[in-house]
């Protein structure tokens, strides 16, 4: 399949950040047996969340006390040491996986050093090594090549090296979730992006919303309705001139459905005030 930039911008990837990852996808994925449409669909709606969209290729450790104390709360047990950490990254890094995953104690700053990187994120200097290893990469000793170079190659390691193809095969989202994440979190999300992906591929015959073409409002300022009339209580949000769509199906009245690129959000406009590029 080819999973180039404008089928990136479909699935609600920023333009900039599809045109950087199209052609990798439509090239690397079959070349590491994601081969199948069942393969790709769950691949992508995975990769996609994990990486807010193809926006993170590198963990953000810039935590308040607040949020150290919410998402790390075994290493940062009050608010005084919480307070000492926050807003520095390459601490709270270097603590945070110190003395697992093959890293050195905290002093060594290796837990930084080592953090998350890549669209699915690796972390770990043993995690680094193994990829090395796979992809005849040197990147312990230049981890930083895995968010700048290989984002979606580590991926594809650590998809293919813990056998996710056996899940995609058999259409489980919820196994693939927990494999990936440990737990169920974003599953709606990544359900809602399977089952978009599954519609542009081409994966399933039912559900197909007709026509995908990208096209721009025209209007200076139009309602975005969640009926195809018009109606003071049915206004889903204000679309400006210029903003690109999908234009999804037709409906009667002169009315389209379509999809806001940059957020997905769904409605009705009047057909007119759309403009193919």
């Amino acid at each position: 399949m080819d999973i180039n930039t404008r089928f990136l911008e479909k699935m609600g990837v920023r333009r900039d950040r599809a045109q950087r990852f199209g052609a990798s996808f439509t090239k690397e994925l079959p070349e590491y047996s994601i081969n199948t449409d069942l393969r790709q669909v769950h691949f992508l709606a995975q990769i996609l969340h994990e990486s807010g969209m193809c926006r993170y290729t590198k963990e953000n450790l810039k935590y308040s006390a607040k949020a150290l104390r919410s998402v790390f709360a075994k290493y940062f047990p009050d608010d005084g040491i919480a307070s000492e950490y926050e807003y520095q990254p390459d601490r709270i890094g270097a603590r945070v996986y110190a003395n697992r995953m093959g890293n050195g104690d905290e002093a060594s700053g290796e837990g930084y050093h080592y953090r998350g990187r890549g669209l699915i994120q690796l972390t770990g200097k043993n995690n680094y090594q193994k990829f090395s290893d796979w992809a005849e990469k040197d990147v312990v000793d230049a981890p930083v090549r895995v968010a700048e170079e290989f984002p979606l190659l580590s991926a594809l390691f650590y998809w293919n090296t813990n056998s996710l193809n056996k899940y995609a095969d058999k259409d489980d989202l919820r196994a693939l979730t927990k494999r990936i994440n440990g737990g169920y979190n974003g599953l709606e999300h990544r359900g809602k992006l399977l089952d978009l992906a599954k519609q542009l591929l081409g994966a399933k015959d039912e559900g197909l919303s007709g026509g995908d073409d990208l096209y721009q409002v025209t209007a200076s300022s139009l309602n975005l309705r969640a009926d195809p009339y018009i109606a003071d209580n049915n206004v889903v949000k204000k679309l400006l001139k210029g903003t690109e769509v999908f234009r999804m199906q037709e409906a009667n009245g002169g009315w389209v459905y379509i999809k806001v690129v940059s957020d997905n959000t769904e409605g009705y406009i009047a057909e007119r005030y759309l403009r193919m590029l």
